[in-house]
């Protein structure tokens, strides 16, 4: 059983926008499977057990644009789940036609329980370089030069192409000549 709480942009202001989703699950699950465990003798035992989890995760998400060609998006999730198995069981016939007949108790010796707690994020800073911008070369088709960067050749009709759809302009917008993305992602686990 798991519960998903709606959430909806809550708008701080003209340029701030922040959004939560709180997650919220319970794990109940008779076959749940724990190990593999070589027997020696080249066979396997697969260890199942009954697991009984919950899990709780609140995704975030924060923009904030600074102008209309720089934004910051940030998407935060701290996450916890933990588990505690019992009723440990062996598979005997993973095919039998009742559930009874496949498994046989097993007296696991390990400990399978779990407690994970992780914090993941994803930063985006966008930088939308405008059109007549003439302090930044290189950007339009390979147009200027980089000390050290080689220009890939483009077939002529390629490069009409994309400097059209670059040149294009789109009404009560602002024209961008190229985009920089900046990306940075931790996951953290303990």
């Amino acid at each position: 059983m798991g519960v998903v709480y709606e959430a909806e942009d809550t708008r701080l202001g003209r340029k701030v926008a922040i959004k939560f989703l709180l997650r919220y699950s319970i794990n109940h699950d008779d076959s749940q499977w724990v190990t593999n465990q070589d027997l020696g003798n080249g066979a396997k035992r697969y260890v199942f057990g009954r697991i009984d989890q919950q899990t709780v995760s609140l995704n975030t998400r924060f923009n904030y644009t600074m102008t209309p060609n720089l934004s910051l998006q940030v998407y935060a999730e701290p996450f916890v789940s933990a588990g505690a198995y019992s009723n440990y069981k062996a598979l005997v016939d993973g095919r039998a036609e009742r559930y009874e007949d496949r498994y046989r108790p097993y007296a696991y010796g390990g400990n399978a329980d779990f407690n994970i707690r992780s914090f993941r994020t994803t930063n985006v800073l966008r930088w939308g370089v405008p059109a007549g911008l003439a302090a930044v070369p290189g950007l339009a088709a390979g147009q200027g030069r980089l000390p050290g960067i080689r220009r890939l050749p483009l077939r002529p009709r390629f490069q009409r192409r994309l400097l059209g759809a670059v040149a294009q302009r789109v009404p009560g917008e602002v024209q961008l000549l190229g985009q920089y993305v900046v990306v940075g992602g931790w996951w953290l686990v303990w």
